[in-house]
């Protein structure tokens, strides 16, 4: 997946390069069969005010409705909020990444064991505007894996412009990875009434002209200028 800073969901993050010896995620774990990591995670450091924080984020695997962990947010006075983590709700599967209703696939690709593998954009807006947010928690519970890439704290008038020319790119790719998406999810529901053969061209049909037209806008953007790309 890209590194460094990007863009996903419209949100600005920064994603430690996967380097040799460099440690690009944090992860927490209560695998049985994923042993070494730790359950819980202290001090991730903000000190900043927060209207909003946005967790880029996947599970190993995705297991429907169930919770897979909390974050903490601590406040300077001592105060502290907890933000539920849900399978299916606001974060889901690396492997087999689906859509859910609180969060969005930030990013969407495959490597050499799955065609459609993913992390997701959470955004969570605290209780406690106004004051500092000092550190947030991370605890992975009921036989999960966490990782984190990435977190971003925004805060009205400050760090909450984005370059939309920037944006719209970021945006069109999600679109072509919901629309991969929805194209496997028709593949393999007709499977069952039709032919595997069968059941490809019609998903390929409902779905590639789509995902061909934002291929296309996207080769050609930043070669032309938009009156209000901006």
């Amino acid at each position: 997946m890209p590194s460094g800073n990007v863009c996903y969901c419209g949100i600005p993050y920064y994603v430690i390069p996967d380097k040799a010896g460099v440690k690009s995620a944090i992860m927490t774990g209560c695998r049985s069969s994923n042993p070494g990591y730790a359950k819980q995670v202290n001090g991730i450091a903000v000190n900043e005010k927060a209207d909003s924080i946005h967790f880029l984020h996947s599970l190993v695997e995705g297991e429907g409705n169930k919770p897979v962990g909390r974050y903490i947010l601590q406040y300077h006075d001592g105060f502290s909020e907890e933000v539920p983590i849900i399978a299916g709700k606001n974060i889901d599967g690396w492997w087999h990444a689906t859509e859910v209703n609180d969060a969005s696939i930030a990013w969407y690709g495959a490597n050499l064991r799955s065609s459609h593998v993913g992390i997701y954009s959470f955004s969570c807006y605290p209780k406690q505007k106004g004051k500092i947010l000092k550190n947030i928690e991370m605890i992975c519970e009921n036989n999960q894996l966490l990782a984190l890439l990435g977190l971003t704290v925004i805060r009205e008038g400050k760090g909450s412009v984005i370059n939309m020319e920037y944006s719209f790119k970021e945006q069109a790719e999600i679109f072509i990875n919901k629309y991969i998406s929805h194209q496997n999810k028709i593949k393999s529901q007709l499977e069952f009434f039709l032919s595997s053969d069968s059941a490809e061209e019609v998903s390929r049909l409902a779905c590639e002209p789509n995902i061909a037209l934002l291929r296309r806008i996207l080769s050609g953007y930043g070669k032309t200028k938009v009156a209000n790309d901006r």
